[in-house]
């Protein structure tokens, strides 16, 4: 497994994507802050009530995502979930599942700041805007590609063996 797909490349990729989801979030921040010094936008009538919404939204996402940090990234889990097959597959199948569970946390992450842009669009609260990207970077941050992950997986699997 390791000859065909070295540890290190599959770290190096998730490194890369979790990269340009921080970068994203950065830009849309400053596109906002672009905007704001436009006064392209004029607040919405009743935006208060949709704001809220959206504020609950992001919350429920917020907490989602240190739920799934707490669920997704535990070695023994991860390990569990994989159907019984060959060693070099089980470790594939483990990798692919590593990398699809960083890719939804980082969206949850992201999709925070949608959330907030969405939101500033609507009401034109900097401020507002501000908790968003910031709740946003924050759980992305949290949830740095960590290469001793996959390293205790395979060795999981290798000793079940």
């Amino acid at each position: 497994m390791e000859d065909n797909y070295p540890i290190e490349a599959f770290h190096r990729t998730n490194v890369i994507i979790w990269m340009a989801v921080v970068v994203t979030v950065i830009v849309l921040s400053i596109i906002v802050f672009v905007i704001e010094n436009m006064n392209v936008f004029i607040p919405v009538k009743g935006a208060a009530q949709i704001s809220q919404i959206i504020f609950f939204i992001a919350v429920v996402l917020a907490f989602a995502i240190l739920f799934l940090k707490r669920s997704f990234f535990l070695p023994g889990k991860i390990v569990n979930k994989l159907p019984d097959e060959p060693v070099t597959d089980k470790i594939n199948r483990c990798l692919i599942l590593i990398r699809k569970n960083y890719i939804i946390v980082w969206a949850l992450g992201e999709a925070i700041c949608l959330l907030g842009i969405v939101n500033y669009i609507l009401t034109v609260d900097r401020q507002y805007f501000l908790v968003f990207a910031v709740v946003s970077l924050y759980s992305i941050l949290i949830n740095i590609p960590r290469i001793a992950l996959a390293r205790n997986c395979m060795e999981l699997i290798r000793e079940a063996n």
